[in-house]
């Protein structure tokens, strides 16, 4: 995740299952870094880039996948430099599949 980073950090890699409204596994895992694994346990949320490869999977499988792509398409109009720096609102949505 951080190969030749200038300023590269020391941390852990962690997985998050993704698992199917169902309840049941998906066999997708959601990876993030953290250099503070001792705060991982209050993690209640993962949060996705509009960019992320897996969301284009997460609107497929909703029950209304018209609505998340409006939802995904507005996310990514947003000026991503502002995004970056924490000068947007978050926003968000629960997708179909959810851990």
């Amino acid at each position: 995740m951080q190969r030749n980073w200038i300023g590269r950090s020391e941390g852990a890699r962690v997985k998050f299952p993704l698992l199917a409204p169902s309840g049941g596994e998906t066999g997708v895992d959601i990876e993030v870094f953290t250099t503070r694994i001792d705060t991982i346990y209050g993690a209640n949320f993962v949060l996705l880039a509009p960019e992320h490869e897996l969301v284009e999977r997460l609107v497929g499988e909703s029950p209304d996948p018209a609505g998340l792509r409006g939802q995904v398409d507005a996310f990514r109009r947003q000026d991503r430099a502002a995004r970056l720096a924490g000068d947007v609102e978050k926003e968000g949505f629960r997708p179909a599949a959810t851990h």
